[in-house]
């Protein structure tokens, strides 16, 4: 079944993420978020670390499969940490609501709730700010 729910994303990339970018993660050595940020200029945290480790654990355990350990990109998915600032503010309609199922992104309602789509955006969000570093 997660076979299936990763078939038909090949243009789900362009949509969520824009062009596919080269998936090698500086940050890649470890699988979770680090505890502090490296002083490089990057913009700071957004939410509590405890909050990121909640949507870390969430993104593990029903979007890794198809879009790769860390939200970094494997084949024709999207690499998360690359989504615009619309589409973080869409991710309930993208996850829960399905709004993307013709193009191969199936709803998760029945397994997320309201509550974590919070934390998974700001899981997504440091992935982000970690990739920017």
């Amino acid at each position: 079944m997660i076979a299936r729910r990763c078939v038909g994303l090949l243009g789900l990339g362009l949509l969520l993420a824009g062009p596919v970018a080269e998936s090698k993660d500086p940050t890649s050595s470890s699988n979770s978020v680090p505890t502090a940020a490296r002083d490089t200029g990057s913009p700071p945290r957004t939410a509590d670390i405890q909050f990121i480790r909640r949507g870390e654990d969430l993104y593990r355990a029903h979007c890794a499969s198809c879009h790769g350990s860390s939200a970094i990109n494997v084949g024709p998915v999207p690499d998360l940490r690359r989504s615009n600032p619309a589409t973080l503010a869409a991710l309930d309609q993208i996850v829960r609501g399905g709004v993307l199922s013709v193009r191969g992104m199936p709803s998760f309602a029945k397994v997320l709730m309201p509550a974590d789509i919070a934390p998974l955006r700001a899981y997504l969000t440091e992935r982000a700010r970690l990739l920017h570093q």
